[in-house]
């Protein structure tokens, strides 16, 4: 009787769990297709086939440095005010 109770609720604890890795996986793709087009537009998209396939051949690390590195090289271009 005991072990039924703890079964019921490991189940409803892997329950929330799934749910909640399942936003958090959700999130993170919404986050990786923005990062994604912003890096690709970058310069107005004139190189963005080369990014595109920097971007997709990179895991999440070596796009956000990819990203800085893009946005120090925009920063340097700009007349300071």
């Amino acid at each position: 009787m005991d072990s039924g109770r703890h079964s019921g609720g490991n189940r409803r604890v892997e329950k929330l769990a799934a749910t909640i890795f399942g936003f958090i996986q959700f999130e993170f793709a919404r986050l990786d297709t923005a990062l994604g087009l912003c890096i690709a537009w970058t310069n107005r998209g004139s190189n963005h086939l080369e990014l595109i396939a920097r971007f997709n051949a990179s895991n999440i690390h070596k796009k956000l440095q990819l990203w800085a590195t893009l946005m120090e090289a925009l920063c340097d271009e700009c007349p300071e005010t």
